[in-house]
């Protein structure tokens, strides 16, 4: 076959052209650091370092997520922190509050400390984060959740609902907690059942401690107690035109519950019968009181022998299950101050102390949600009103226990949030580890994918530029080969 110059030419050119490119690519690797400028020069790495640079991008966006997590959640642990140091010091005025030495001047200046600590409340409840944004207000960020109006009342204006944000593959946390979690749904009383006098009592009953004592028995019924004086009954038959006053004070009869009995045995002598025992025969004070078993009455008229009247212990109590409208502990049932009266089949186990009128009632009811708001109004409410009287006392004292448990329940669920918020920072933290660890791993496949291997790349410029210089001479050569040459 026939081989022209042309031919020879066209063939060195374009071999020439491939390894100046080669040379070239090996220049540009080398002085870039790039394995490929464009995806035609090497499709998968290229596809490779897309899909690597879209994984980069993403743990990114987690990482800026996990920064504005981190930050809400920091700021409300402390906002956290302050609302319990107040409640904390206003519990103390509580229980200051309840001592009998105390004047009503002194508990109206208790009331004012609380009303200002209120106002600091509501602005640890308004609490913002760096942006602006508030962090008790649920998903309505953008306004002030608590609002107080000019009678002092505070309501809630933010929602029930959370933001979830995303900070790794197939994780989220929760940013802040909605202030009605928070300040509003808060269980009164115990936290199972709460004690409440009724408001028209005249006596001197004062709720102490309640518990649940079984929790399985505990049905969530309501009940009512009811007090009943101690009376006096004349027998039937008396002959003499005597009466006898009310008690005065608590019977206790002892060795065994159950009535006293006073027999005259002449207008001035008498004994006492109780718990199938007799006393000896005692005499008539002039001033006709009588006195035994803890109470003492006061006698009016002359008795006649064999005259005799029974007083009923007291004052005696009652509790019905007002949930289905039944008697479970029976009228007459004995009372002393301070004693636990437990509710039969209920769990529910509540202490009174103090001396209940005739027809006080103190009704029990399953705990309702109560904001803190409203229960630091209601006690500095209390401490305004004075309490002159035993019963205005009583009262008070009823009002402050009251408070003083909500306050605990109070102080209890914001600790619970606050665990709730440090569990929440510390996954966080971890997820944050478990990032940078992804990333590094990215980032090392994507140097890989795209870096130049300088070895490779100067071993090919070396061996490109030996064969581009080899081209030239071998096409120098083979120009100069002619016939003529040898004629």
């Amino acid at each position: 076959m026939r081989i022209s110059s042309q031919t020879l030419a066209d063939q060195f050119l374009a071999s020439l052209d491939k390894t100046q490119s080669a040379i070239s690519t090996n220049e540009q690797q080398i002085s870039t650091g790039q394995s490929f400028q464009v995806a035609g020069d090497n499709p998968t790495a290229a596809t490779a370092a897309v899909t690597l640079q879209g994984s980069l991008s993403q743990i990114s966006a987690y990482a800026s997520n996990s920064t504005t997590v981190q930050s809400r959640l920091s700021i409300q642990d402390s906002a956290l922190s302050s609302v319990t140091a107040i409640l904390t010091n206003i519990r103390t005025l509580t229980v200051q509050a309840s001592n009998s030495t105390l004047s009503n001047t002194d508990r109206a200046a208790l009331a004012t400390n609380i009303a200002q600590q209120l106002q600091s409340l509501t602005q640890l409840a308004n609490t913002q984060d760096g942006t602006g944004q508030y962090l008790f207000a649920g998903t309505a960020t953008g306004a002030p959740p608590f609002v107080q109006a000019a009678n002092g009342t505070v309501s809630y204006q933010g929602n029930n609902g959370t933001r979830q944000i995303q900070i790794g593959s197939g994780r989220f946390v929760t940013d802040t907690d909605s202030g009605s979690a928070v300040f509003s749904n808060i269980p009164n009383g115990n936290g199972s059942f709460a004690v409440q006098p009724a408001s028209s009592n005249t006596g001197f009953g004062v709720v102490g401690t309640t518990a649940v004592t079984n929790s399985a028995q505990y049905s969530g019924h309501s009940y009512k107690i009811d007090f009943q004086a101690p009376a006096v009954v004349p027998a039937l038959g008396n002959a003499g035109n005597a009466s006898l006053s009310a008690p005065v004070g608590a019977v206790a009869p002892t060795p065994a519950p159950g009535p006293t009995t006073i027999n005259f045995l002449s207008p001035t002598t008498y004994t006492l019968s109780f718990g199938g025992t007799t006393s000896a025969v005692q005499t008539l004070a002039a001033n006709g009181v009588i006195s035994g078993n803890g109470f003492s009455v006061t006698l009016a008229g002359t008795p006649a022998a064999t005259d005799s009247f029974t007083v009923a212990p007291g004052p005696t109590y009652s509790v019905t299950d007002t949930t289905t409208n039944t008697s479970v502990v029976p009228a007459g049932t004995a009372y002393s101050s301070g004693q636990s009266i437990s509710i039969p089949n209920s769990g529910v186990q509540l202490e009174i102390s103090g001396a209940p009128a005739n027809g006080d009632s103190f009704a029990v009811a399953p705990s309702s949600n109560q904001s803190i708001f409203a229960t630091l109004s209601n006690l500095v409410s209390a401490l305004k009103t004075p309490a002159t009287t035993a019963t205005q006392t009583a009262a008070l004292q009823n009002a402050l226990n009251q408070n003083l448990g909500a306050i605990d329940q109070a102080v209890n669920n914001v600790s619970d949030i606050r665990t709730q918020v440090g569990t929440r920072l510390n996954a966080v933290t971890a997820q944050d580890t478990i990032n940078s660890n992804v990333q590094l791993q990215l980032q090392g496949s994507l140097t890989a994918a795209t870096s130049t291997d300088y070895a490779a790349a100067i071993t090919s410029l070396s061996q490109e530029q030996v064969s581009l210089q080899a081209a030239e001479q071998s096409y120098a050569s083979l120009k100069n080969l002619s016939i003529f040459n040898y004629l």
